[in-house]
């Protein structure tokens, strides 16, 4: 393992951190959650820097967001008591084919 990817799951043990103090901030009415969440992205961003010059970009913004979505989910559902609000939207095929003329039976929104 070399210092990219210890400097990469460092910033995201920081960023995990960040946006988990973000959520406890209560519109900045406590002092200390605001402070940890902008040091913490302070510190993320600091130690994710050197990770471009050992790996390419795209994998470096594919493992931080998916290395941090299911710390973050987890730390939001035990500690802030969250559940998920998932609902199904309604899909409607809405479209028309370039070919498509006006005695077509294609689907079309209105």
């Amino acid at each position: 393992m070399d210092l990219g990817h210890v400097c990469l799951a460092v910033a995201i043990g920081f960023g995990v951190l960040a946006t988990s103090a973000s959520r406890a901030t209560d519109g900045f009415a406590r002092p200390l959650p605001p402070l940890i969440a902008i040091g913490g992205h302070a510190f993320a961003f600091h130690f994710l820097s050197p990770t471009p010059r050992t790996m390419p970009v795209g994998p470096i913004h594919a493992i931080w967001s998916g290395a941090g979505i299911v710390p973050v989910a987890a730390l939001g559902w035990t500690l802030f008591r969250q559940t998920s609000t998932h609902r199904p939207m309604p899909v409607r095929a809405c479209w028309r084919s370039p070919r498509a003329g006006r005695g077509s039976r294609l689907p079309t929104c209105r």
